[in-house]
């Protein structure tokens, strides 16, 4: 008799695994047409006792206690191991209750036998040790061995104990397995290779499952990544959640279930049933995940040689997919999956290299988790059998497709777009992504690299703007057919920029040759910076991060108050701005307005960078509040402005001394027939002249004030 989980809701449907993993729907925003998904609170820091479920939450309270018991039987004297009695006695007298009891000898089987490998991959299980005094004289074992020797020393510490056994999915099985039955319709084992045992064990008056050889990470070490942990407890075999055991244990011998009946309604009896459930591994419990998708171990792709996988996982994880051929276990690699998640579902693409049949392993590793749960822990295990003539190739490496937790955390969002795979038949694209409130103008970064080379190549290929306060837009010209890799970075907490999202970007045609590229943006955005909003300084026209100057001339409007700016102009593919451009810029003030306007003129066709810092009037410190791409179209090709480095217009002096200029609110005039008058109206008993100087073909006039002694 046996069972499986009853957990999981069973759903056959892709679309209605979606649709009831809550996937989010696009909306109609004021601002549009946005897909904006619901944030969810990221979970708090994952300790292992969070793990634990209700049952074993009730018998192990405080995990201090635990690290207390394991502490020391790690640590227990080795010549303890002569005598039986002894051992068990040492171990037992810092417990209080038989579950301290019990863990405490759970925990130096862990540590003092290792799993007879050699014995396991030579098939010659005959001649291993499965009597206590054998074990615990060559420490070594396999299951059979290690169910009997928690058993007996249970047994010497006066705690119920029984060994079981039946069928399991652990290294033995493969999804698609099918067992031997009897004309009863019960399982067959006989010298099944899944064959297995472990132990149930009495504490408080209920059973509880306990599986000693799965709990060894040594024996676990192709389920666990991370070395340091090849002599630890993989805690989740230890008074195992019912419903997570069941999923992988299958015991077979009759009057035994009652372990089972006990904690789960309506348990499976067939055998093969059980066996074609989706393989569940410890990663999958412990981190509570739940499947969304069809609940199979084998799953036929589609017509593209691909296919799905949906599941929840309530935890921050970064995953990755392994693929095998069935035929001959050669590993076919991690990069034929895309694992991408909208906060807690996670939606698992598998492609695979052409027709066949595939085992595929999903693994992961928390990445907001103590220690004892750090390191891959396999998660779910499947086969997929491909029938296409469609070749896949590798996708290329990145830590994570699509928008992580953290990207969502941070309150960033791409818009209307669902999936990390963006296709484009002309090598033109654009990506928009929502913007936190509080953004800052180095918060963000991005690479672009192509699939022949691993080196950047997104310089002239993307332009990065600020299309509005809370929006930033990528632009994209790709040059060549192939598949790109789009990053976008996040500065953390201590300042250093990691990938948070990432795109493949699918060209089926490259740019036509003759088109223009965009200028090196150095990986950030152009357009206003926050600084810039944090001003109180607008746009008189619609907000853009690009001056088209036909003839080399355009101008940029901005309205404020009590600001006042610096400036440079650099030529594209030059790092400082020359003295002529200088020459280039009339930086003018309309204070009836409260505008500041720049004018410019350009004699050669190139792109420039015109980039603009500000401060509040009276403060010497000026803020870089943004930059913007200039596209010459074609040269201007008459007089440059006078040159002067500071700015046009009254000063802050002239402000304060009470001096206002009457008729033209511009520091710009006219002069008609080679006059004009300026006007300056004195508030106060000040002396004013005027200089006016020739430079080229303007004049340049400056204002001199003198109070009387």
């Amino acid at each position: 008799m046996g069972c499986g989980s009853s957990r999981d809701a069973t759903v056959t449907d892709v679309d209605d695994a979606v649709a009831e993993a809550g996937l989010p729907e696009i909306q109609q925003k004021e601002d549009g047409l946005r897909r904006r998904i619901e944030k969810k609170k990221k979970p708090p820091f994952l300790n292992i006792a969070d793990t634990f479920w209700e049952g074993k939450r009730k018998l192990m309270p405080s995990n201090d206690i635990v690290t207390t018991l394991d502490t020391y039987a790690i640590n227990a004297p080795a010549f303890l191991k002569d005598d039986h009695r002894k051992l068990v006695a040492y171990l037992i007298q810092l417990a209080k209750s038989d579950t301290e009891r019990a863990r405490v000898i759970f925990r130096w089987i862990i540590e003092n036998v290792s799993y007879d490998m050699e014995s396991y991959l030579s098939g010659n299980l005959a001649n291993t040790e499965v009597t206590p005094e054998g074990i615990i004289r060559t420490g070594k074992a396999v299951c059979q061995g290690y169910a009997n020797l928690f058993q007996y020393m249970c047994k010497l510490a006066g705690i119920e104990c029984e060994v079981l056994a039946g069928a399991s999915k652990g290294l033995s099985f493969k999804p698609g397995h099918v067992f031997k039955t009897g004309s009863d319709g019960l399982p067959d084992l006989g010298d099944d290779p899944t064959l297995h045992a472990w132990n149930k064990v009495k504490l408080n008056g209920d059973w509880y499952l306990c599986d000693a050889t799965w709990a060894d990470l040594e024996y676990n070490a192709s389920q666990r990544t991370d070395e340091r942990l090849a002599r630890g407890l993989q805690e989740s075999d230890f008074l195992a959640e019912p419903v997570a055991f069941l999923s992988t244990h299958f015991p077979f011998e009759d009057g035994i279930s009652l372990v089972y009946e006990q904690y789960v309604e309506n348990p499976i009896s067939d055998i093969n049933r059980w066996a074609n459930q989706m393989t569940r591994h410890s990663g999958f419990f412990t981190f509570q995940m739940s499947l969304l998708s069809a609940d199979k171990c084998v799953i036929e792709a589609d017509e593209d040689n691909h296919t799905t996988l949906h599941l929840r996982s309530p935890h921050p994880m970064r995953f990755w997919g392994d693929l095998s051929k069935v035929a001959d276990g050669k590993e076919i690699g991690k990069n034929y999956s895309m694992i991408h998640s909208v906060f807690d579902v996670v939606s698992v693409e598998v492609f695979l290299p052409r027709a066949g049949e595939y085992m595929f392993s999903l693994c992961a590793t928390p990445t907001n988790a103590d220690e004892q749960l750090s390191g891959g822990h396999n998660v779910i295990e499947c086969k997929i059998i491909g029938r296409s003539t469609k070749v896949n190739k590798a996708l290329p490496k990145t830590q994570g497709w699509g928008q992580s937790w953290e990207f969502f955390e941070a309150d960033y969002e791409v818009l209307d777009q669902d999936s990390p795979i963006i296709t484009t038949d002309d090598g033109l694209k654009t990506l928009a992504v929502a913007l936190p409130a509080q953004f800052q103008y180095d918060d963000i970064s991005y690479t672009l690299r192509h699939e022949s080379n691993e080196k950047i190549t997104e310089s002239g290929y993307i332009y990065a703007e600020r299309s509005d306060a809370r929006t930033a837009t990528f632009h994209f010209k790709l040059p060549q057919v192939g598949d790109y890799t789009f990053n976008i970075y996040l500065k953390s907490n201590d300042g250093n920029l990691i990938s948070r999202a990432a795109y493949l970007i699918r060209s089926l045609k490259g740019v036509e040759p003759d088109t223009a590229f965009f200028p090196d943006g150095n990986r950030r955005l152009w357009g206003p910076s926050e600084d810039f909003f944090n001003m109180g300084i607008n746009f008189t026209g619609e907000l853009s991060s690009t001056l088209t100057a036909p003839e080399g001339r355009c101008s940029l409007a901005l309205k404020c108050e009590n600001v006042k700016f610096s400036r440079s102009l650099i030529k594209y593919g030059s790092t400082t701005s020359s003295k002529e451009s200088a020459r280039m810029i009339f930086a003018d003030k309309n204070t009836l307005e409260s505008l500041s306007i720049f004018y410019i003129r350009i004699p050669d066709k190139n792109y420039y960078s015109l980039q603009l810092f500000a401060a509040k009037a009276g403060q010497t410190t000026y803020a870089f509040v943004g930059r913007w791409l200039i596209d010459v179209v074609s040269p201007y090709t008459g007089e440059l402005y006078p040159s002067h480095q500071g700015n046009w217009g009254p000063s802050e002096k002239f402000e304060e001394l009470g001096l206002q200029i009457d008729g033209n609110p511009s520091s710009y005039f006219k002069a008609s027939a080679g006059s004009c008058d300026i006007f300056i109206r004195n508030a106060q008993n000040i002396e004013r002249w005027c200089h006016l100087k020739r430079d080229s073909q303007d004049y340049h006039a400056s204002v001199y004030t003198k109070r009387p002694t």
